[in-house]
């Protein structure tokens, strides 16, 4: 029997050495391990605060740029509502000119009938009242297009 305990004393300390032997590295592995994960925690927080800086200052960033464009969208309405209405008022006072390029076609084309008939030697009277007839379907002409002539 005590050939058996001290086999079994042998047994334990050969165990014991070897559990003894993993502690000792499994303590240095993870101390190191520890230690590594505490600096990479460290690093890891820097990193963390310069982001949510960073993201402060874009964010800011960002809502400057979306009050810029709505400004510019504002101002991109405002401007095309200001050249709608340019280009109304243009094509308006462009047809009014084409109206009275026409009807000063017609007064000179009366006018000049008028000069030829006096040069013809009609009677002066008969030349006058053909002139007046003529020169009044105009004026009737001119104010029933463009009403602004108007009396």
């Amino acid at each position: 029997m005590k050939a058996q305990v001290e086999k079994d004393a042998e047994a334990d300390a050969v165990t014991y050495e070897k559990y003894m032997c993993w502690c000792t590295t499994n303590r240095k592995e993870k101390t190191a391990a520890i230690s590594t994960a505490e600096q990479r925690i460290g690093e890891l927080g820097t990193v963390i605060e310069e982001a949510v800086a960073k993201e402060g200052l874009l964010k800011t960033e960002i809502a400057g740029l979306k009050d810029d464009i709505s400004a510019d969208n504002d101002a991109l309405a405002a401007a095309t509502s200001i050249r709608e209405k340019e280009k109304e008022a243009f094509l308006a006072e462009e047809a009014d000119l084409k109206e009275t390029r026409s009807l000063l076609k017609q007064a000179i084309e009366i006018l000049a009938k008028v000069q030829l008939l006096q040069k013809q030697g009609h009677d002066a009277e008969g030349t006058r009242q053909q002139a007046a007839k003529a020169l009044l379907q105009l004026r009737a002409a001119v104010q029933e297009r463009l009403p602004k002539f108007r009396d």
